[in-house]
C-alpha cells in the first residue's frame, strides 16, 4: 500500500461512500496493510473521520468558491476535494501550501487545475469556518454539523430544537475510545496503569471503564489482544448492568454478537451462572466465539437463533432469570463513532426496524421465568425504536410491567435515569453514545 498517509485517507473515505463499507472496519483494514509510524496512522484516522463528520460543510465550501458543485465532480476527485478542505480548514498544523500540493498529487492530472485552484481560493484555519446565514437554526445546523435535515426535524420532535443542536454539535466531537475491563484477569487500576502511555483514565460513570485518546493504538496494545479488555462504550457498559444479572443466574442474550454485553454478563453471574448467547448470523457469532476465547470466558454458550421467531433452545434451557434484547436499531446514538450512518439511515428505517425489535422482544419475553427480568435496548434515540416499542409490547402482554430503575440505582446513574424510570443517554449530555434502556419484570404470578 502507498506509504501517503492522505493517499490511505483517500481510498477509506470512497470506500465508505461508494461501496458503503464501515469506517472503523476499512479504516483498519487498510492500517492494517501499512507500515506507518503512530503519527501517521493518527493523521489517517483524522481524515478520514474528519471528512466523514464534515461532509456537507466542506461542500457548503467548496460550492462557494467553484464553478462547478462538488456533488458533480466525479467521485475521486470530489473527495480528494473534501480531504484537501478538511486540512484546510480543521488542521492548522498542516502549512496550507502542503495540504494543496498534496491534495492535488492524488487526483488525476486532468483535475489537477481545478483542484489547484478550487483549495487555493479556500479560507485557512478557525476563523474561515463561517455558515450560512439563516434564521433557520435547523437549516444552518444541517449544513454546519452535516446532518440530513430531515434528521434533525425528527430530532426536534422528539426533544426539542435547542437539544437536537446541542446532540448535533456533540456527534461532530472525536470521541474517546472506551473500554471495559476484563475482570477475569486485571482490575481497573491495573488497567489504568498499563495504559498509562496511551493517556488512560478512568470513565466517569462506569465502574469497569477506561478510556484512551485513539482507538488504533488500544486495538493494539497488548492489553487489548491479551484479553484484558473489550471495546465498549460506557453508556453500552451501564446497560450491561441493568440487567441486573446475579452471581450463579442464568441470562440469555439474543442478539449477542459481537459479545459486549454478552462477555459482561458472564462476569456478573460468575463461575456458577450461565450466559447463553444468540445471534441469526454465522460470522457474527464466529466474532463472538472469537472474543469469548481471547478474554478466557468459559461460562458462556453459544447458539445459532433468530428471535424474530419463536425460540426454541431445547429441553435444558427452556426459561431464564435475564434476558437482554439488544435489538439492531438505527444507531443514530452513534454518529460521533460511526459518522456514515447519518447518510444511510431512511426516513422509514426508525418505524421498520421497530417491527422487528417488538417482534424480538414479544418472543424473547416467552422465555423469562416469572419474576424475572426482560431487558430492552437500542443504541437510537427515536420514538419509534424506544418507547414506541416498549408501549406496544406492555400493552399486550400484561404479565409485565415496567420497573423503575431508580430504584434499583438509587443516585449513581442519576444522568441516564429519567423520571419514568427508563435509562436515556444522549450524547450532549454525558458524553456517551446514545442508548435507551428499560426494564420489564414477569409478574409472579398472572
Amino acid at each position: 500500500m502507498s506509504a501517503d498517509p492522505r493517499s490511505v485517507a483517500l481510498s477509506v473515505v470512497r470506500r465508505v461512500f461508494t461501496e458503503e463499507a464501515y469506517s472503523d472496519l476499512a479504516l483498519s483494514a487498510a492500517l492494517d496493510h501499512s507500515s506507518f509510524v503512530p503519527a501517521d496512522r493518527r493523521l489517517v484516522a483524522e481524515l478520514v473521520y474528519g471528512v466523514l463528520r464534515n461532509r456537507t460543510y466542506l461542500d457548503w465550501h467548496i460550492d462557494r468558491v467553484s464553478r462547478r458543485q462538488v456533488k458533480d465532480m466525479e467521485f475521486r476527485v470530489a473527495d480528494a476535494l473534501r480531504l484537501g478542505a478538511y486540512q484546510l480548514l480543521f488542521l492548522d498544523r498542516i502549512p496550507a501550501y502542503a495540504a494543496v500540493n498534496e491534495t492535488v498529487n492524488l487526483v488525476p492530472r486532468r483535475a489537477a487545475g481545478l483542484i489547484n485552484a478550487i483549495l487555493r481560493r479556500l479560507p485557512r484555519g478557525p476563523e474561515g469556518r463561517i455558515s450560512p446565514s439563516s434564521e433557520d437554526q435547523l437549516h444552518v445546523a444541517a449544513i454546519r454539523y452535516s446532518h440530513p435535515r430531515w434528521l434533525l426535524d425528527l430530532c426536534a420532535e422528539q426533544f426539542g430544537v435547542e437539544a437536537t443542536l446541542a446532540i448535533a454539535r456533540a456527534e461532530q466531537e472525536r470521541p474517546a475510545a472506551v473500554a471495559r475491563i476484563n475482570p477475569l484477569n486485571a482490575t481497573r487500576e491495573q488497567l489504568l496503569a498499563e495504559l498509562a502511555s496511551l493517556n488512560a483514565r478512568a470513565t466517569g460513570y462506569s465502574p469497569w471503564g477506561i478510556e484512551v485518546d485513539h482507538f488504533d493504538e488500544l486495538l493494539r496494545h497488548a492489553a487489548f489482544r491479551e484479553g484484558r479488555c473489550f471495546v465498549q462504550s460506557e453508556a453500552s457498559q451501564i446497560v450491561g448492568e441493568l440487567v441486573g444479572a446475579q452471581e450463579g443466574e442464568t441470562v440469555l442474550d439474543v442478539c449477542a454478537a459481537p459479545g459486549g454485553k454478552a462477555t459482561h454478563l458472564a462476569a456478573l453471574v460468575g463461575e456458577r451462572g450461565r450466559v447463553v448467547a444468540g445471534d441469526v448470523h454465522p460470522h457474527r457469532l464466529r466474532l463472538l466465539r472469537g472474543n469469548l476465547r481471547r478474554l478466557g470466558i468459559r461460562n458462556v454458550s453459544v447458539v445459532q437463533l433468530d428471535a424474530t421467531r419463536a425460540l426454541d433452545l431445547g429441553d435444558r434451557w427452556k426459561s431464564f432469570d435475564r434476558v437482554l434484547v439488544d435489538a439492531p436499531c438505527t444507531a443514530l446514538g452513534t454518529l460521533a463513532k460511526n459518522p456514515e450512518l447519518r447518510w444511510r439511515v431512511k426516513r422509514e428505517d426508525p418505524e421498520r426496524l421497530a417491527a422487528v425489535q417488538l417482534a424480538l422482544l414479544r418472543h424473547a419475553a416467552e422465555t423469562v421465568r416469572p419474576g424475572g427480568t426482560l431487558l430492552y435496548s437500542v443504541c437510537t434515540w427515536t420514538r419509534a425504536e424506544t418507547y414506541g416499542v416498549v408501549e406496544k409490547f406492555l400493552s399486550a402482554h400484561r404479565e409485565f410491567a415496567r420497573d423503575d430503575l431508580r430504584r434499583a440505582y438509587p443516585s449513581r446513574y442519576d444522568i441516564f435515569l429519567k423520571e419514568d424510570g427508563v435509562f436515556f443517554s444522549l450524547p450532549h449530555e454525558s458524553g456517551s453514545e446514545g442508548f435507551f434502556a428499560a426494564r420489564l419484570v414477569r409478574r409472579e404470578t398472572p
